[in-house]
């Protein structure tokens, strides 16, 4: 009779003690990854100070990674101080302990050769460890938010050979504060100040005046102080918005340069500028006040002119310190144009990461308010990928991102002078340019769509908006008879006969935004395309046509109300960079998605065709399109409220 035995591995305890603080440092904590050296699997490990801790692990060899923080107490607040990097190796054959130590931790000077850069607040360093390869691998790792720079970053060096598949790294993202404080005459560093612009409306300028700090403004007469040019600190104890906005109204009147304001609560902040506080910064504020007077010069800036998105990696090992500073003239310089069509000053992020191994690491971020146009400088010889939103909305008390548009992964080449236009206008599919893999494919007889129906005119590939984007695809054959149909724009998986057709697909999406003004483009796309298809041993991209806008167009996707718009139209077709000679191409305009009228279209010189749109006044233009290639393959688009027409929106 068959018997089977299951046994329990061989197991022991790992005892681990994190380090106690050194010199000038009150507290310390660490955060410890243990990892399975032959199977992946890992755990972390909290450790509180110097107190120790006891786990219980199979019979093997472990990598131990992560980080220990310092910290100060500053007033009531615990401020970070450093984060120290670790990896090593450990064996475990019996009960053993560990003692994780600061000893030997060398700083990592990070830095570029541009004196109004300031490290932005979503960078980080840290340690990734994979063990094994392809889709088995067993991925961990920790990061180390950089906190703007407020802290400093430490590395205690790998001893005993290295550590394959692992990698101590820094994804650090560099600008221009929007808004920047520093005492005249001193380091702009000196004092380590997290300032922002409190609305979407920003502040540009200089103000210089004397900090006062009013505290909670509970017990404030500003009538009674002399403020005139001074700057403000208010931390208020409530988030009454009519109160606050009392208290605002006479810190105005009293002739305040500027209001540096902790917290929410406040829904007027002009005409004196208000400027937020990092919390954590508060504490360092009232110290160096509680020294003696002080004068701050505050700059406030609509977007950095540069703006830095940075990577370096040491493999195998986390080194003995690091001196990361780089140099423009040794990065990637990509000219990138920011547009908008609606609150035209609101503030966006500016988001890229970089793949190690196929893992994706730190994803970090710049800030701008469109329309605008920055120099992002990029590593070189890594590849990138690049996001940005639109707008942020509610949806049963989750937030997601409004007008997601991602770029493909790519790598720059260090010296390369590159251009790139994001939110361009028209919204519309995109069949490949800046998209990455094909969006449809035929995969034996079943043909996969999802595609982004509503990318930019660069191609950036578009991400579905849950809630807001509705609408269906539907396939039919030649004669127009419907074999399948999918309730939600973009997405199907079809079944196709395996003989080589002809079909017709269509793709309605309509976004419809939760706030009115939040989503002013690109309300409606439809897309009608014929195309052929024939069975495919493994997935291929469909031939789908892939029209090509180039509208020249205002930062706020706006035209000229009183001129006619030339634009031109180009094709390519999915699975293909080359552009298409075009057979046949009509345009028809609208402002009211009914009254359709035709445009001018004719062939260019260059393979493009060059189309005019009569002058619309002040409207949004709906724009219609149908093209042909010589192979018989067509497309026609429908965009409604394509592009602005002059300014029709509540800010105008």
């Amino acid at each position: 009779m068959p018997v089977s035995v299951e046994a329990d591995p061989e197991t022991y305890t790992l005892t681990l003690t994190g380090p106690a603080p050194r010199e000038g440092a009150e507290r310390t904590s660490t955060g410890a990854v243990l990892q399975n050296e032959r199977t992946g699997a890992s755990q972390l490990i909290g450790l509180d100070g110097a107190e120790p801790r006891t786990v219980t692990l199979p019979r093997g060899s472990y990598r131990i990674l992560g980080h220990t923080w310092e910290y100060d107490t500053v007033g009531n607040t615990v401020v970070g101080t450093a984060a120290i990097h670790f990896a090593r190796r450990v064996t475990v054959g019996r009960d053993s302990s560990v003692t994780l130590d600061t000893e030997g931790a060398k700083p990592v000077r990070i830095g570029v050769d541009d004196g109004s850069a300031r490290v932005s607040l979503q960078s980080a360093t840290g340690i990734v460890s994979r063990i094994g390869s392809g889709t088995g691998a067993q991925d961990t790792g920790l990061v180390a938010p950089s906190s703007a720079g407020q802290y400093r970053v430490e590395a205690v060096p790998t001893t005993g050979g290295t550590l394959d598949g692992l990698s101590f790294s820094g994804g650090l993202s560099w600008q221009q504060r929007e808004v920047d404080a520093h005492e005249p005459g001193s380091s702009a560093d000196a004092l380590k100040l997290l300032l922002s612009q409190y609305s979407i409306y920003s502040w540009l300028g200089t103000a210089t005046g004397e900090v006062v700090d009013i505290g909670t403004g509970a017990d404030t007469d500003p009538a009674a102080m002399d403020l005139k040019g001074k700057i403000v600190l208010w931390t208020p104890a409530t988030s009454q918005t009519a109160f606050n906005n009392a208290l605002y109204q006479k810190l105005s009147d009293a002739g305040t340069a500027a209001v540096v304001y902790v917290g929410y609560g406040l829904s007027v902040y002009r005409p004196t500028p208000v400027l937020r506080l990092d919390t954590a910064s508060v504490p360092a504020l009232r110290a160096r006040l509680a020294e003696g007077p002080l004068t701050l010069t505050l700059d406030g800036v609509n977007s950095s002119a540069d703006a830095y998105f940075l990577h370096h990696s040491v493999d195998g090992r986390v080194p003995a310190g690091a001196d990361w500073f780089d140099r423009r003239s040794e990065l990637a310089k990509v000219t990138t144009v920011q547009r908008t069509h609606g609150y035209p000053s609101d503030p966006k992020g500016m988001y890229a990461w970089t793949t190690w191994h196929g893992l994706t690491l730190f994803q970090q971020s710049t800030r701008y308010r469109p329309p605008s146009e920055q120099t992002l400088y990029y590593t070189p010889d890594v590849a990138w990928t690049t996001a940005t939103f639109h707008y942020q909305y509610d949806v049963a008390e989750r937030v997601y991102p409004l007008g997601t548009l991602v770029s493909a992964p790519t790598v720059y080449r260090a010296g390369g002078d590159y251009r790139n236009d994001w939110m361009s206008a028209p919204f519309n599919p995109a069949l490949g340019k800046q998209a990455g893999p094909a969006q449809i494919t035929r995969d034996g007889d079943k043909l996969n769509v999802a595609l982004p129906m509503f990318s930019d005119a660069a191609g950036h590939r578009a991400e579905t908006a849950p809630v807001a984007d509705t609408g269906s695809t539907v396939l039919a054959d030649d004669s127009g008879k419907v074999l399948a149909r999918n309730g939600a724009p973009g997405r199907a998986t079809f079944d196709l006969p395996r003989k080589d057709n002809w079909y017709r697909l269509t793709v309605d999406a309509t976004r419809t935004s939760p706030d009115p003004v939040t989503w002013m483009l690109g309300s409606q796309v439809t897309s009608e395309w014929r195309f052929r298809s024939g069975h495919e041993k493994s997935a291929a991209a469909a031939r789908l046509l892939d029209l090509d806008y180039r509208l020249p167009l205002t930062g706020e996707n706006a035209a000229d109300a009183g001129r006619p718009l030339d634009y031109t139209v180009g094709l390519t077709a999915q699975g293909s960079r080359r552009a298409l000679p075009i057979g046949s191409l009509k345009v028809w305009y609208a402002t009211d998605g009914t009254d359709w009228k035709q445009a001018t279209a004719a062939r260019g010189a260059d393979g493009r065709w060059k189309v005019t749109v009569p002058s619309a006044g002040t409207a949004k233009v709906d724009l219609r399109t149908t093209v042909t290639d010589t192979t018989g393959a067509s497309l026609t688009e429908t965009l409604i409220d394509a592009y602005n027409s002059g300014c029709a929106d509540i800010w105008c």
